[in-house]
Parts: C-alpha cells; sequence; structure tokens
C-alpha cells in the first residue's frame, strides 16, 4: 500500500540524516508549509484524496517558494501529467528516490 511505502522511505531516509514530515493529504500538505517556510525538498504524490501534487507544486510557486519538487505516480499516463517536472514512477526503490533526492538537493 501507499502507506507502507511512505513509512519504508522515512524509515529509509531518516537513517541518512534527512528530517522528514509525511503528510496523507494535500490539506495536511498545506498545514506543514504554512506552519514552516524552509524546506530542502517536497515530495508529493500526484493524486491526493483532497486534490493533487501538481496543485500544491503551482501553488507554491505562485507563492514565489523555490524548493525542489518531485511527484511520483504509479499511473502510465504520469509522464505527461508531470510534464515540465521532476517526477519518479512508482514502484521505485528507496535507493533510487534517495538518489533523485541528492540530485535534486545537490548533495
Amino acid at each position: 500500500s501507499d502507506l507502507t511505502l511512505v513509512r519504508t522511505l522515512v524509515c529509509h531516509l531518516e537513517r541518512r540524516g534527512f528530517h522528514l514530515a509525511a503528510a496523507a493529504s494535500l490539506a495536511e500538505a498545506r498545514e506543514y508549509l504554512h506552519r514552516r517556510k524552509s524546506w530542502t525538498l517536497i515530495v508529493s504524490e500526484c493524486h491526493l484524496p483532497d486534490g493533487t501534487g501538481w496543485e500544491l507544486q503551482t501553488a507554491l510557486k505562485e507563492q514565489g517558494v523555490k524548493t525542489p519538487f518531485l511527484l511520483t505516480s504509479n499511473s502510465p499516463f504520469s509522464a505527461t501529467w508531470c510534464a515540465g517536472a521532476d517526477f519518479l514512477v512508482k514502484p521505485f526503490s528507496p535507493a533510487k528516490l534517495e538518489a533523485r533526492v541528492n540530485v535534486l538537493t545537490g548533495k
């Protein structure tokens, strides 16, 4: 399930020194972003229960937020939906995500 994947990825990245906040919805993500302005990277599923990761990315760009943003999706149409964005197609390994995170954050 997606929840299992998120837990696996959070554990993998936290063991490597990343500090994470995992949101289950667009509203929860917006709340995190409202409370804390500075983030190294935002990773979002394309399809959220109450909206899309694309909506979140667009709203942040409109606010002038320059934080790198990575979309994920298991849809065969993700290349089209995520055109112009950094994205990873699921399933992917924690190591593949970590490699992309390192590229996007300049590590």
